[in-house]
């Protein structure tokens, strides 16, 4: 229900076993509508402003202690690593997602950690073990195709990797889970597929006004 419960469970898991954090995947809805890259645990919402308020990051902070050099964190809501200038729904403005600054609020309460997360949506269903790429598709209602979704399909596919210990930045193929749910990035780009260059293209050229609701 909440980021407390998470952790909680989380840390009785790695006790239990007397283990460290190898992958861990927030699993998310994002708000495009809301302008700024976020994930959520239960009702808690986490986004680079949040994650500088220190007795609301206690949860997180605690599942830390279990994080070295080879913990992977992974922001598994869509738009959560955004990089570009969102416009607003109504049109009458643009606002900067600010996922790079999301990513980096986690990396200093995690420290040494790589923190993964998309530019894109994140399209998690069954298949996104085994290695493959279900992580980097898009989806198919119509309200997708408003004109305020341009960046967000100029993106398509497109994950970004922040490395804590060195602050640097790379953009990266999709990230995914082995069967045993370790986080790897994929070897093959999405977007270089040639169906996939055709519906992005496609679709970039039908946007429309209005279709938000």
């Amino acid at each position: 229900k909440d980021a407390e419960q998470m952790s909680a469970k989380v840390q009785y898991r790695l006790n239990k076993y007397n283990s460290n954090i190898g992958t861990i995947w927030f699993d998310s809805h994002g708000m495009y509508k809301k302008g700024y890259s976020l994930f959520f645990i239960g009702h808690n919402e986490y986004n680079y402003k949040t994650l500088r308020d220190s007795s609301f990051i206690n949860p997180i902070k605690q599942l830390a202690i279990y994080a070295d050099e080879n913990t992977k964190v992974i922001i598994g809501s869509c738009y959560g690593g955004a990089t570009y200038q969102r416009a607003s729904i109504n049109y009458k403005d643009t606002t900067r997602m600010n996922g790079d600054s999301l990513m980096i609020a986690l990396g200093k309460i995690f420290m040494h950690v790589t923190v993964y997360a998309c530019e894109s949506w994140v399209m998690t269903k069954p298949g996104l073990f085994l290695k493959r790429a279900a992580v980097a598709g898009f989806p198919g209602r119509k309200l997708f195709r408003d004109i305020c979704y341009k960046p967000v399909w100029e993106n398509l596919g497109i994950w970004n990797e922040y490395n804590a210990t060195t602050n640097k930045f790379s953009a990266i193929n999709p990230v995914t889970l082995d069967m045993y749910g370790n986080a790897i990035v994929r070897t093959i780009s999405y977007t270089n597929k040639e169906d996939v260059k055709r519906d992005k293209i496609k679709n970039l050229s039908h946007l429309e006004i209005g279709l938000y609701k």
